[in-house]
C-alpha cells in the first residue's frame, strides 16, 4: 500500500536504522530498500547531516521536527520526522519539484488572467474615444449638413 504513495515514507528503527521504504523513498535516496535495509541513516550516501543530526534528535528526544527544502540525491524535499513511541521513527519526505510545477502552473494561471484583463481593459480603451469621435463627426455633420463641409464631416 505504502508503494501507491508518491510520499516517500522511510521507517527507521529507534537507532534510526532504516527498518522499510516505499518506492518513492527509493527514488528520493536513488537507492534500493533491500540495499540499505538495516543501515543507519546517516551511513546511505547523499544523506546531509542535518537530517542524520534531525533523525537522532527526535530519537532523544522524541519530538517531531521539519526540516525544509533538504537536498537529497534525488532532488529537493521537505522532511517530516515524526517518533513512533517505542517502535522508531517515520521519516516522510515531500518532493518539492512537483510543489514548484504547481507554483509555476499558478503563476500562468495568473498571468493568463491578468493578459485577459488587459486586453478586454485595451478594447474598452480604444471604443470609447472612437465612440466620442463618432459622435462629435454626427453633430458636426448635422451642424453643416447644409455646407459643403458637412459631407467631410460624414
Amino acid at each position: 500500500m505504502l508503494d501507491s504513495l508518491s510520499t516517500a515514507v522511510i521507517e527507521l528503527d529507534e537507532r534510526g536504522c532504516v527498518r522499510d521504504m516505499n518506492s518513492a523513498a527509493e527514488h528520493c535516496l536513488t537507492t534500493g530498500r533491500e540495499r540499505v535495509h538495516g543501515w543507519h541513516l546517516r551511513d546511505i550516501d547523499g544523506i546531509p547531516a542535518e537530517l542524520s543530526e534531525a533523525v537522532s534528535a527526535t530519537a532523544r528526544e522524541q519530538r517531531g521536527r521539519h526540516l525544509s527544502e533538504c537536498r537529497l540525491a534525488g532532488g529537493l524535499f521537505d522532511c517530516t520526522i515524526q517518533p513512533l513511541t517505542g517502535q522508531g521513527m517515520l521519516l516522510e519526505l515531500y518532493d518539492l519539484k512537483w510543489q514548484q510545477q504547481q507554483n509555476k502552473l499558478q503563476q500562468r494561471e495568473v498571468q493568463t488572467g491578468m493578459m485577459d484583463l488587459l486586453r478586454r481593459n485595451l478594447g474598452h480603451e480604444i471604443r470609447n474615444p472612437l465612440g466620442g469621435i463618432r459622435g462629435a463627426a454626427q453633430m458636426l455633420a448635422a451642424e453643416l449638413a447644409d455646407r459643403e463641409l458637412g459631407t467631410l464631416a460624414e
